[in-house]
């Protein structure tokens, strides 16, 4: 199996494999969203509406809030952890305990951790969850703007590269040929 290319099935055992709410959450956010692990660590429980299904996120490159949409089983989890876990006032939806956030490496530890533990060849890292973003959204006929905006990449090449990760020879050839033809369409 190609390292970048990850089936639903393996998805599915790592999203349901740690026993703990907050882990599951912390995945599931990566996994719906596409966000990076320095955004997710960074989330306030003030830029969380579970009413409208919404995260204010912080992008950690451009140092800008953007909203995102979240689907309804992310949104019953985020209404379930914040009920058990926030009783307490803290900042961080991820809070470390001392007032701050966890941090960007306790994430890849664990993903990586897990992945061991069920076994897959390759050690997972969060960018996986950006890639399977991409991939679905070329399988699904997406555009590459949109997915480029999705992903909140500055240059298209960016967004070329993320596809190009994930092995999709005629899919990257038939988006060049239509970027192409719409960028030289005068």
């Amino acid at each position: 199996m190609e390292k970048y290319i990850l089936n639903q099935e393996d998805f599915n055992k790592l999203l349901d494999y740690p026993k703990k709410l907050r882990h599951r959450l912390m995945l599931r956010l990566l996994y719906a969203t596409g966000i990076r692990t320095k955004e997710l660590v960074t989330i306030k429980v003030k830029d969380v509406d579970t009413t409208n299904k919404t995260i204010r996120i912080l992008d950690c490159k451009k140092k800008i809030y953007f909203t995102l949409p979240i689907d309804s089983e992310t949104n019953k989890m985020l209404k379930e952890y914040m009920v058990s876990n926030l009783t307490q006032h803290i900042e961080y939806l991820f809070s470390n305990g001392n007032g701050g956030h966890v941090t960007t490496k306790s994430i890849q530890k664990c993903i990586r951790a897990w992945s061991k533990k069920l076994n897959y060849k390759d050690n997972w890292c969060p960018r996986f969850f950006r890639y399977r973003l991409a991939r679905l959204w070329i399988i699904k006929k997406g555009s590459l703007t949109d997915l480029q905006s999705i992903l909140r990449h500055t240059q298209i090449n960016t967004t070329f590269r993320y596809v190009e990760k994930i092995k999709f020879t005629s899919e990257i050839e038939n988006l060049k040929r239509e970027y192409d033809r719409i960028i030289n369409d005068d």
